[in-house]
Protein backbone atom coordinates (compact mmCIF):
# COMPACT_ATOMS: atom_id res chain seq x y z
CA UNK A 1 0.00 0.00 0.00
CA UNK A 2 1.63 3.23 -1.13
CA UNK A 3 -1.38 5.54 -1.29
CA UNK A 4 -1.00 8.19 1.38
CA UNK A 5 -3.93 9.17 3.61
CA UNK A 6 -5.44 12.56 2.68
CA UNK A 7 -3.82 15.41 4.57
CA UNK A 8 -0.76 13.43 5.63
CA UNK A 9 2.26 15.71 5.40
CA UNK A 10 0.35 18.97 5.81
CA UNK A 11 0.41 21.34 8.77
CA UNK A 12 3.55 21.17 10.90
CA UNK A 13 4.99 18.37 8.74
CA UNK A 14 4.91 20.67 5.72
CA UNK A 15 6.60 23.49 7.64
CA UNK A 16 9.38 21.13 8.70
CA UNK A 17 9.76 19.78 5.17
CA UNK A 18 8.81 16.23 6.15
CA UNK A 19 7.74 14.31 3.03
CA UNK A 20 6.07 10.92 3.30
CA UNK A 21 7.07 8.44 0.60
CA UNK A 22 5.26 5.27 1.61
CA UNK A 23 2.83 3.99 4.23
CA UNK A 24 2.10 0.30 4.74
CA UNK A 25 0.56 -1.79 7.54
CA UNK A 26 4.11 -2.60 8.63
CA UNK A 27 5.51 0.92 8.72
CA UNK A 28 6.34 3.93 6.63
CA UNK A 29 9.13 5.88 4.97
CA UNK A 30 9.66 9.61 4.97
CA UNK A 31 12.42 12.07 4.15
CA UNK A 32 13.45 15.24 5.92
CA UNK A 33 15.99 17.69 4.53
CA UNK A 34 17.80 19.52 7.33
CA UNK A 35 17.87 23.23 6.57
CA UNK A 36 19.04 26.20 8.62
CA UNK A 37 15.60 26.83 10.07
CA UNK A 38 15.65 23.34 11.64
CA UNK A 39 18.89 23.97 13.51
CA UNK A 40 19.29 25.44 16.96
CA UNK A 41 21.99 28.12 17.52
CA UNK A 42 24.52 25.40 18.40
CA UNK A 43 24.14 23.75 15.00
CA UNK A 44 22.38 20.53 16.00
CA UNK A 45 18.89 19.46 15.04
CA UNK A 46 17.09 18.87 18.34
CA UNK A 47 15.94 22.46 18.89
CA UNK A 48 14.46 23.00 15.45
CA UNK A 49 12.65 19.71 14.92
CA UNK A 50 12.13 17.75 18.09
CA UNK A 51 11.59 20.50 20.67
CA UNK A 52 9.38 22.99 18.88
CA UNK A 53 5.87 24.02 19.90
CA UNK A 54 3.62 25.50 17.24
CA UNK A 55 0.04 26.69 16.85
CA UNK A 56 -1.90 25.22 13.93
CA UNK A 57 -4.95 27.02 12.54
CA UNK A 58 -6.99 24.18 11.07
CA UNK A 59 -9.22 26.54 9.09
CA UNK A 60 -6.31 28.07 7.15
CA UNK A 61 -3.66 25.34 7.62
CA UNK A 62 -1.29 28.06 8.88
CA UNK A 63 1.50 27.30 11.35
CA UNK A 64 2.76 29.81 13.93
CA UNK A 65 5.90 29.18 15.97
CA UNK A 66 5.30 29.53 19.70
CA UNK A 67 8.59 28.40 21.18
CA UNK A 68 11.70 26.31 20.76
CA UNK A 69 13.26 24.95 23.92
CA UNK A 70 16.79 25.77 22.86
CA UNK A 71 15.92 29.48 22.93
CA UNK A 72 15.56 29.04 26.69
CA UNK A 73 17.70 25.99 27.52
CA UNK A 74 21.31 25.97 26.30
CA UNK A 75 22.45 22.33 25.86
CA UNK A 76 25.90 23.35 27.14
CA UNK A 77 24.42 24.79 30.35
CA UNK A 78 21.09 23.08 31.02
CA UNK A 79 22.41 19.57 31.27
CA UNK A 80 20.67 16.87 33.31
CA UNK A 81 21.08 17.31 37.02
CA UNK A 82 23.09 14.22 37.95
CA UNK A 83 25.41 11.68 36.42
CA UNK A 84 22.68 9.07 36.04
CA UNK A 85 20.45 11.17 33.82
CA UNK A 86 23.22 12.38 31.43
CA UNK A 87 22.43 12.73 27.79
CA UNK A 88 20.89 9.49 26.60
CA UNK A 89 22.65 8.10 23.53
CA UNK A 90 20.36 6.68 20.88
CA UNK A 91 21.70 3.94 18.62
CA UNK A 92 20.54 4.24 15.01
CA UNK A 93 21.93 1.12 13.36
CA UNK A 94 25.09 1.98 11.48
CA UNK A 95 24.41 5.71 11.65
CA UNK A 96 26.25 8.06 14.06
CA UNK A 97 24.85 8.07 17.58
CA UNK A 98 22.29 10.75 18.43
CA UNK A 99 22.21 12.54 21.78
CA UNK A 100 18.75 12.62 23.37
CA UNK A 101 19.15 15.93 25.16
CA UNK A 102 15.92 17.35 26.57
CA UNK A 103 13.38 14.61 25.76
CA UNK A 104 10.41 16.95 26.21
CA UNK A 105 7.50 14.54 26.50
CA UNK A 106 4.37 16.37 27.63
CA UNK A 107 2.58 19.61 26.85
CA UNK A 108 -0.63 20.99 28.32
CA UNK A 109 -2.37 24.26 29.18
CA UNK A 110 -3.06 25.79 32.57
CA UNK A 111 -6.22 27.76 33.38
CA UNK A 112 -4.67 30.96 32.00
CA UNK A 113 -3.73 29.43 28.66
CA UNK A 114 -0.02 29.15 29.50
CA UNK A 115 1.93 26.18 28.16
CA UNK A 116 3.17 23.64 30.71
CA UNK A 117 6.02 21.60 29.20
CA UNK A 118 7.50 18.52 30.83
CA UNK A 119 11.20 18.06 30.01
CA UNK A 120 12.07 14.52 31.02
CA UNK A 121 15.85 14.37 30.65
CA UNK A 122 16.34 17.68 32.45
CA UNK A 123 14.11 16.59 35.35
CA UNK A 124 12.21 19.83 34.81
CA UNK A 125 8.80 21.35 34.14
CA UNK A 126 8.59 24.81 32.57
CA UNK A 127 5.73 27.27 32.07
CA UNK A 128 5.54 29.64 29.09
CA UNK A 129 3.26 32.54 28.21
CA UNK A 130 2.60 32.44 24.47
CA UNK A 131 0.96 34.90 22.03
CA UNK A 132 -1.90 32.78 20.78
CA UNK A 133 -3.07 33.79 17.32
CA UNK A 134 0.03 35.83 16.56
CA UNK A 135 0.39 34.22 13.10
CA UNK A 136 4.14 34.15 13.56
CA UNK A 137 5.61 31.92 10.88
CA UNK A 138 7.98 29.05 11.64
CA UNK A 139 11.44 30.46 12.34
CA UNK A 140 14.45 30.11 14.62
CA UNK A 141 13.10 32.69 17.05
CA UNK A 142 10.59 31.94 19.81
CA UNK A 143 7.76 34.32 20.59
CA UNK A 144 7.09 32.92 24.08
CA UNK A 145 7.99 34.18 27.55
CA UNK A 146 9.45 31.78 30.11
CA UNK A 147 7.47 32.16 33.36
CA UNK A 148 9.12 29.62 35.66
CA UNK A 149 11.02 26.34 35.89
CA UNK A 150 10.72 23.74 38.63
CA UNK A 151 13.46 21.12 38.74
CA UNK A 152 15.43 19.06 41.24
CA UNK A 153 18.51 20.81 39.85
CA UNK A 154 18.73 24.00 41.91
CA UNK A 155 21.04 25.60 39.33
CA UNK A 156 18.06 26.57 37.17
CA UNK A 157 14.94 25.90 39.26
CA UNK A 158 12.91 28.91 40.39
CA UNK A 159 11.61 26.83 43.29
CA UNK A 160 13.15 24.96 46.20
CA UNK A 161 11.65 21.73 47.47
CA UNK A 162 10.44 21.42 51.05
CA UNK A 163 11.76 17.85 51.18
CA UNK A 164 13.60 15.37 48.96
CA UNK A 165 10.44 13.25 48.79
CA UNK A 166 8.79 16.05 46.80
CA UNK A 167 11.34 15.86 43.97
CA UNK A 168 10.48 14.15 40.69
CA UNK A 169 12.73 12.30 38.27
CA UNK A 170 12.22 11.83 34.52
CA UNK A 171 8.50 12.54 34.74
CA UNK A 172 5.76 11.95 32.16
CA UNK A 173 2.30 13.42 31.49
CA UNK A 174 2.61 16.64 33.47
CA UNK A 175 -0.70 18.49 33.95
CA UNK A 176 -1.47 21.73 35.81
CA UNK A 177 -4.52 22.73 37.80
CA UNK A 178 -5.37 25.72 39.94
CA UNK A 179 -7.53 26.20 43.01
CA UNK A 180 -9.72 29.31 43.17
CA UNK A 181 -9.22 29.39 46.94
CA UNK A 182 -5.42 29.48 46.50
CA UNK A 183 -4.69 31.96 43.66
CA UNK A 184 -0.92 31.97 44.28
CA UNK A 185 -0.54 28.23 44.01
CA UNK A 186 -0.15 25.91 41.02
CA UNK A 187 -0.71 22.17 41.33
CA UNK A 188 1.16 19.79 39.02
CA UNK A 189 0.21 16.14 38.57
CA UNK A 190 2.56 13.74 36.83
CA UNK A 191 3.81 10.19 36.50
CA UNK A 192 7.13 10.30 38.32
CA UNK A 193 9.08 7.63 36.46
CA UNK A 194 11.93 7.66 39.00
CA UNK A 195 14.68 6.38 36.69
CA UNK A 196 17.31 8.84 37.91
CA UNK A 197 16.26 8.88 41.55
CA UNK A 198 19.30 8.95 43.88
CA UNK A 199 20.64 5.45 44.59
CA UNK A 200 18.55 4.04 41.73
CA UNK A 201 20.86 2.58 39.11
CA UNK A 202 18.21 2.18 36.42
CA UNK A 203 20.73 0.76 33.94
CA UNK A 204 21.40 -2.25 36.20
CA UNK A 205 19.22 -5.29 36.86
CA UNK A 206 15.93 -3.85 38.15
CA UNK A 207 15.26 -7.05 40.11
CA UNK A 208 18.28 -6.87 42.37
CA UNK A 209 17.55 -5.96 46.00
CA UNK A 210 17.95 -2.52 47.56
CA UNK A 211 17.75 -0.68 44.24
CA UNK A 212 15.66 2.16 45.70
CA UNK A 213 13.92 2.41 42.34
CA UNK A 214 10.21 3.11 42.19
CA UNK A 215 7.66 4.99 40.11
CA UNK A 216 4.61 6.83 41.41
CA UNK A 217 1.70 9.07 40.61
CA UNK A 218 2.57 12.44 42.14
CA UNK A 219 1.01 15.83 42.74
CA UNK A 220 3.13 18.76 43.88
CA UNK A 221 2.11 22.28 44.80
CA UNK A 222 4.10 25.31 43.66
CA UNK A 223 3.76 28.39 45.85
CA UNK A 224 4.33 31.35 43.53
CA UNK A 225 4.99 33.69 46.45
CA UNK A 226 7.38 31.66 48.63
CA UNK A 227 8.85 29.77 45.63
CA UNK A 228 8.57 26.47 47.49
CA UNK A 229 7.47 23.19 45.89
CA UNK A 230 5.96 20.50 48.10
CA UNK A 231 4.33 17.12 47.65
CA UNK A 232 0.54 17.03 48.03
CA UNK A 233 0.02 13.31 47.51
CA UNK A 234 1.56 10.26 45.86
CA UNK A 235 0.42 6.83 44.75
CA UNK A 236 2.95 4.01 44.45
Amino acid sequence: MTDLPPGLGSGFDAELGLTYAEMTPDGGRATLTITDKLLQPWGIVHGGVYCAVVEWDRSTDEISTLLELTDFFDPYVYQPGDAQTGYATIKCGGEPDAEDWSHANSISLDADGNLIVGIRNLNAVAAFRVPWGSKRRFSNESSAELLWIVSNNSAWSNFTFDDDSSKFFMAHHVRARTDVTAPNQVFLTMFDNGDSRPECNFMADPHQPDMHCYSRGLEIMLDLETKVAKKVWQYT
